[in-house]
């Protein structure tokens, strides 16, 4: 997968709507003091930013309570990454923590989600989970066992666009698969080891793209 990293800094510079910015103009070539994007997202001014962008999209809710509904985030994340419509919605699936009639994406998830991608190809990935792994395991787990299944458990890898093979890869030398059920700290546990290597791959293979601010992914290369 790519991650758009133009649209990722207008975001976090307040240019990334149409309201704050003009389109064609060109965007800065970094963000201020050379931070990557998770580092610059964790500052004050970062973090207003990207609460600036999500209400401004999410005010043209009807509802009192901020929020992106479906068509808002496929959006979003059409801009942000490359991922197709049918990928989006699996990913709005996983952070719909609202819910029946009153599904949308609230800050706390767009937040999270933001800082994963903006980490991802700086080699920020453990850093990004030491902060939000407790988030992304409340979203994940089943309130009724307090364990996160497997099918849930992939999802995290899914976002972040690495290869579902990698992962029971990861697992298999603990003796565990697609049929296991994960704590707390056995999510936190494997996925730090997951995305550790995967940040090696990452710094030893680099395949940013300067022509399109994307980013290529391991999308089957991680070994």
């Amino acid at each position: 997968m790519k991650v758009n990293q133009e649209f990722l800094t207008l975001v976090l510079l307040g240019q990334g709507t149409t309201h704050s910015h003009t389109p064609g103009a060109p965007a800065p070539a970094t963000l201020p003091h050379n931070k990557s994007p998770f580092e610059y997202l964790h500052t004050e001014e970062g973090f207003l930013h990207a609460k600036t962008y999500f209400s401004f999209i999410a005010n043209n809710n009807d509802e009192t309570d901020e929020y992106f509904n479906e068509n808002q985030f496929i959006n979003f994340l059409r801009k942000l990454t490359d991922f197709n419509d049918h990928e989006i919605l699996e990913i709005y699936d996983t952070f719909d923590v609202r819910l029946g009639e009153a599904s949308g994406i609230r800050f706390e998830e767009y937040f999270c989600i933001l800082s994963l991608l903006g980490s991802r190809d700086h080699g920020q990935l453990t850093k990004s989970l030491f902060l939000h792994g407790e988030s992304m395991f409340n979203i994940l787990v089943n309130k009724l066992t307090g364990e996160v299944i497997y099918d849930k458990f992939r999802r995290l890898g899914f976002l972040l666009g690495i290869p579902e093979t990698y992962i029971l890869a990861r697992l298999w030398p603990f003796q565990l698969n697609a049929f296991s059920s994960f704590d707390r700290d056995s999510f936190m546990l494997h996925y730090f080891d997951i995305l550790s290597h995967v940040e090696i791959y990452l710094k030893q293979n680099d395949t940013r793209d300067s022509d399109d601010g994307k980013t290529k992914g391991p999308r089957c290369a991680v070994s």
